[in-house]
């Protein structure tokens, strides 16, 4: 089976959080096609448990749905060669003012590859 093939990749945005490119692909039938793609440096999120068993979560505000949501700690990747466990650490002392005893990793995935290659950690 042939594959699909990335033919080229164009930056049309640069932000402080994320930038945006426009791909042209090859489709296994030789089609050619365009995506917007997101590019972002990747995520990590931690679920801090205290010793009474409860999670501590954070409010914040979201600018992209205009409201604030509760949520467990995290942050963008944005410490050049900084392992996920010690971003984890750094963002819920920043956010929760706790420093974190053990922390185990739970799970790492792309959060949407239709269309951007951040990739988290919690």
């Amino acid at each position: 089976m042939t594959q699909f093939r990335k033919l080229a990749e164009e930056r049309v945005y640069d932000g402080s959080l994320i930038s945006v490119s426009r791909g042209t692909f090859e489709a296994p039938d030789g089609s050619t096609f365009n995506r917007d793609l997101v590019r972002h440096p990747g995520a990590v999120s931690i679920v801090p448990v205290d010793s009474d068993r409860s999670v501590l979560l954070v409010r914040q505000y979201r600018a992209a749905i205009d409201a604030d949501l509760l949520e467990i700690p995290a942050g963008k990747r944005d410490v050049e060669g900084e392992p996920p466990e010690e971003t984890a650490r750094r963002e819920l002392e920043e956010e929760v003012g706790v420093r974190a005893g053990r922390v185990e990793k739970l799970a790492e995935f792309y959060n949407s590859p239709g269309f951007s290659d951040e990739y988290s950690y919690v």
